[in-house]
C-alpha cells in the first residue's frame, strides 16, 4: 500500500470545521454515533504511490486538505466526505448489491478498485453515454463502491441536479432509488427530496 501522510497546517482548520459540522449535520445523530468514530484531516495522501482526496476504514473518514486553499474548497471537502461516509455505511450495512449490479449495461463490469484510473484526465468528466448507461461520472466505472460513492455525493450535495439528471436517464434514476431505499434501511429519519 506504501501510505504517507502529512499533518495539516493548524491555520487551515477554521473552514474544514464548519464544514465537518455541516456534513454531521445531514445524518441522525445515532447514525454517526454507530458509525464513524474519527474524522482526520491530512494534507497529504498517497497509497499505492498515488495521490487520494480521500479514504477510509471501517470508523473513520480520512481527508486530505490543501494548505493552499485554491486547491480545495468548501464544496469539495463536502462531497469526499458525503463519498467516504457512504463506503463506511456500505461496508456496515446490508447494500443491494445483486440490485445495483443489474442495473449496469448487460457485460457491464468495473475496472478494478479505482486506484487504476486515479491521476487520470477527466475521471469526474460527465457525458451522454456515460448517463444513459447509469453512471454519473468516469469514476463510477471503476467499483460499484465508487459508483455508489459518486451517487451518494450528488445525493447530499447536488440532489437538484440529480434529480434533473434522473429524470432523462432511467437507469441512473434506478440507482437513485436504489441509494435511497438503503439510506432508509439505515435510518428512515435519513430522507431525501
Amino acid at each position: 500500500i506504501n501510505g504517507r501522510g502529512e499533518q495539516i497546517d493548524l491555520d487551515a482548520l477554521p473552514s474544514p470545521v464548519k464544514v465537518l459540522n455541516g456534513f454531521l449535520g445531514r445524518y441522525p445523530k445515532s447514525v454517526v454515533k454507530r458509525n464513524l468514530k474519527t474524522v482526520f484531516l491530512v494534507s497529504d495522501l498517497e497509497f499505492y504511490g498515488k495521490s487520494y482526496g480521500g479514504t477510509h476504514s471501517r470508523t473513520a473518514v480520512y481527508l486530505r486538505i490543501e494548505n493552499d486553499k485554491r486547491i480545495w474548497s468548501d464544496v469539495f471537502l463536502t462531497s469526499r466526505l458525503h463519498s467516504e461516509f457512504s463506503s463506511i455505511l456500505m461496508q456496515n450495512y446490508d447494500f443491494p448489491t445483486t440490485r445495483w449490479q443489474a442495473l449496469n449495461p448487460a457485460g457491464f463490469k468495473y475496472s478494478g478498485s479505482g486506484v487504476e484510473v486515479l491521476g487520470t484526465k477527466k475521471l469526474y468528466g460527465q457525458t451522454e453515454e456515460l448517463l444513459e448507461q447509469g453512471f454519473l461520472v468516469r469514476y463510477s466505472q471503476s467499483s460499484l463502491e465508487n459508483d455508489f460513492n459518486m451517487l451518494s455525493d450528488w445525493l447530499f450535495t447536488r440532489p437538484e441536479k440529480l434529480a434533473e439528471l434522473c429524470q432523462k436517464h432511467e437507469l441512473l434514476a434506478s440507482k437513485r432509488t436504489l441509494a435511497i431505499e438503503f439510506y432508509a434501511s439505515i435510518d428512515k429519519r435519513l430522507k431525501f427530496e
